[in-house]
C-alpha cells in the first residue's frame, strides 16, 4: 500500500530553517484510514518550495510500527490519564522479555517517592486460578520526567512476569502509580491486554 501525506515544513520543524543541522517530526502518522501503523515500512521524503523538490531534501529509511495494545483508563480522583500504551519488541515470543512505554497526561504534581506496581496475568491458559505475577518499581526509575509535573511523561518499564515463563497466548497487565506518602492514593491506573506467540 502507498500512500501520500504532505505538511508544512513550519509544522514539523523550527522555522524560519536557516544553513546548519534541523529536526524534523512527523507526529501522529496514520494509514489513510485512521488506523495506528503497525509492522515493517519505507518512508520516503522530501521537502520542496511549492514548485520542485530542493536539491538534496530528499532520503528514504525503513521503520518498524509498534503495534498499540487495546489499553482502557482506570478512573482516579487525580484525573490522571493515560494516551498510549506501547510495547517493545513489536511482536513479542515466548522467549522475548517485553518492555512496556506508557505515556501519560496528569493535571498536577506526582510526588517522586510514589512507585510503579505492575501485575500480569495470563489469560490463556487451562488453570482455574491464572497465572499471575506482579512487581514494584521506583517512579522516577522508571521515567525520565522525575520531578513530574502537569503535562505529558512517559514511563518505561520491563515485564512484571518473573514468576513463570511466558507463554504462548492472551496477558492482561494492570500498571498503577501509588503514591507511598499516602495511603490508598492511586495516581494512575491502566489495564491492557496483547498476545504472546511462539518463537
Amino acid at each position: 500500500m502507498l500512500w501520500i501525506n504532505i505538511y508544512y515544513s513550519c509544522d514539523v520543524t523550527k522555522c524560519p530553517i536557516e544553513p546548519g543541522p534541523f529536526v524534523l517530526t512527523l507526529d501522529n502518522i496514520n494509514d489513510p484510514d485512521g488506523n495506528h501503523l503497525s509492522g515493517e515500512y519505507i518512508l520516503q521524503f522530501l521537502i520542496d518550495n511549492g514548485d520542485s523538490p530542493i536539491e538534496g531534501f530528499c532520503a528514504s529509511f525503513s521503520f518498524h510500527a509498534n503495534a498499540l495494545p487495546e489499553f482502557m483508563n482506570i478512573p482516579t480522583t487525580n484525573s490522571v490519564s493515560v494516551r498510549k500504551v506501547e510495547i517493545f519488541p513489536f511482536k513479542v515470543t515466548v522467549n522475548d522479555n517485553p518492555v512496556f512505554r506508557i505515556t501519560v497526561n496528569t493535571p498536577k504534581n506526582i510526588s517522586s517517592s510514589s512507585t510503579v506496581s505492575a501485575r500480569m496475568t495470563f489469560e490463556g491458559g487451562s488453570e482455574l486460578i491464572p497465572k499471575s505475577s506482579r512487581f514494584g518499581y521506583r517512579l522516577c526509575d522508571s521515567t525520565k520526567n522525575c520531578p513530574i509535573v502537569p503535562g505529558t511523561f512517559e514511563l518505561a518499564i520491563p515485564h512484571p512476569y518473573w514468576r513463570y515463563k511466558m507463554e504462548a497466548g492472551k496477558y492482561r497487565v494492570e500498571v498503577q502509580i501509588v503514591n507511598q506518602n499516602i495511603p490508598f492514593d492511586v495516581s494512575m491506573s491502566v489495564v491492557f491486554w496483547f498476545q504472546v506467540s511462539e518463537a
